[in-house]
């Protein structure tokens, strides 16, 4: 949404007036967020290999930390 956003303003400001700008920034964008998808998945991949382990114990402190909210919550009067 952000590209988006910047493109229908910079098709506003220019118009057709400078095709190569817009065609510059079209470029930049296109390959950015390709890039962008590309990089996150290659670290997602590197990290999900890596805590896998570790994703029982990070669902348990979470859930125990929710629960201990819910408990403290529970008797304090607000």
């Amino acid at each position: 949404m952000d590209a988006f956003a910047v493109s229908i303003s910079t098709g506003a400001v220019y118009r057709g007036k400078k095709i190569g700008i817009t065609l510059k920034m079209a470029t930049a964008f296109g390959v950015f967020q390709g890039g962008m998808i590309l990089l996150g998945a290659l670290i997602g991949e590197t990290l999900s290999n890596k805590l896998t382990y570790f994703a029982v114990w990070i669902a348990v402190g979470v859930l125990c930390a929710i629960g201990i909210n819910m408990v403290v919550s529970a008797f304090t009067r607000e």
